[in-house]
């Protein structure tokens, strides 16, 4: 489950006498930072005076580069970082955890716990593009098995109808960054002084 504060170390279920392990579905990125944060940064939505919280951050290589550059920046993980504290912060992250967790219930109170988390901003992030051959359905995804775990590929618009439906939110609330990337708005103004302030 993904309750908040917390989450159990790992995400287990039986399939076939396998396991699925969401903790090995953390990419081993080296130094840099991801592409939502970078995004997040160029496009304004985040800037030194704001907060940052990432829920389910991994080993968390975009909470310490944001650290290292002044950024106010959290993050907590069940998996690499459990007894981090689960803040309250001007913008939440959310990035590859939806596609990653089996149960759907879990899967919609991750959303839920951090869209409550965000004071301004809830960003999303979902793995885009295809799977390998080495799989087979499970819930509403897929079992990989080379690595024992969950995906799910979702199209952009079914991602941003989850999202509203879930959220209980208009889809105005909603802005889309790229395909496979929201932002989630707790008050729609935001966006527009946003867009009025540096597109127009």
């Amino acid at each position: 489950m993904w309750p908040c504060p917390r989450m159990p170390t790992r995400s287990e279920l039986d399939l076939n006498a396998q396991i699925i392990y969401s903790g090995r579905t953390v990419t081993a990125r080296k130094g840099g930072v991801s592409r939502p944060i970078r995004k997040l940064i160029e496009s304004q939505w985040f800037a030194p005076q704001y907060s940052l919280f990432d829920y389910g951050c991994g080993r968390a290589i975009d909470v310490r580069w944001l650290q290292e550059r002044g950024y106010d920046a959290a993050g907590w993980d069940p998996e690499h970082h459990p007894h981090a504290p689960v803040l309250k912060a001007d913008i939440v992250t959310l990035l590859f955890i939806l596609n990653v967790i089996p149960n759907p219930e879990e899967r919609a109170q991750a959303l839920i716990n951090s869209y409550n988390l965000s004071t301004q901003i809830l960003m999303i992030a979902v793995r885009q593009g295809k799977l390998s051959d080495n799989r087979e359905p499970y819930s509403d995804g897929y079992y990989i098995r080379a690595r024992q775990t969950f995906q799910k590929i979702y199209d952009h618009d079914e991602l941003r109808a989850y999202v509203a439906l879930t959220l209980n939110i208009p889809d105005r609330y909603l802005h889309t960054v790229e395909r496979g990337m929201l932002l989630v708005f707790k008050n729609p103004r935001l966006l527009e002084s946003h867009f009025t302030r540096y597109k127009g």
